[in-house]
């Protein structure tokens, strides 16, 4: 497993990587055949436009800008949930917080893809972590990044909140999704409340 050159900021997900290499689980590098993480994302739209700046599990104190390519905004939502397509890329580029400009190249990204036929994939998508100071690629073969994300799929405190626990496909920030609606007033829908919950889980994608 390689070493990541970043800032002391990024530290803790270094350390849940090794802890990952020390407790046996399979973390394996994602084939030098075939790079899975473009270069040129950048260029891509970013799936929300809030800034996410706050600390969370799995990234802790961190600066988060979420980008998707085109085939991610063609994701379905139904009665049944949401549903991105074979093929959707999602890029989180992590940033120190407190070295954060707009010409810093980000040390780090976390990446989803989308790729069921992948036998590497949990729940439907590779989770990969890229090195950019040398573009190194580890696919995580085991639950790590999959149980956090598994918590999209109910209510959590990100986001829209997703109040009523529809499935997101593992995504937290879904386009057009990731602004909490105004919580229903007291003598208009009694009994409810706001739904935000004091104690986050996931790593907020």
């Amino acid at each position: 497993m390689s070493r990541f050159h970043t800032a002391s900021g990024l530290v803790c997900f270094s350390i849940a990587l090794l802890s990952c290499s020390l407790a046996g689980v399979s973390c394996a590098r994602g084939g030098a055949s075939r790079a899975l993480v473009p270069d040129d994302y950048s260029a891509w739209r970013r799936s929300t436009e809030q800034e996410l700046s706050y600390t969370i599990p799995g990234h802790e104190a961190s600066a988060r800008t979420i980008f998707m390519n085109p085939a991610g905004f063609l994701f379905q939502t139904d009665a049944s949930g949401t549903e991105f397509p074979q093929g959707t890329v999602i890029i989180k580029e992590i940033r120190p917080l407190g070295q954060v400009t707009a010409a810093m190249p980000a040390p780090m990204l976390t990446v989803m893809v989308k790729a069921p036929e992948d036998e590497r994939a949990r729940g439907g998508w590779l989770w990969i972590v890229k090195d950019t100071a040398t573009a190194s690629e580890l696919v995580f073969t085991s639950d790590f990044c999959y149980r956090c994300h598994a918590n999209a799929n109910e209510a959590h405190p990100y986001a829209d909140l997703n109040p009523m626990g529809s499935f997101r496909d593992f995504v937290f920030f879904v386009p057009g999704m990731d602004t909490p609606a105004l919580p229903p007033q007291a003598d208009s829908v009694p009994g409810q409340g706001s739904g935000i919950y004091a104690e986050p889980s996931g790593d907020g994608y």
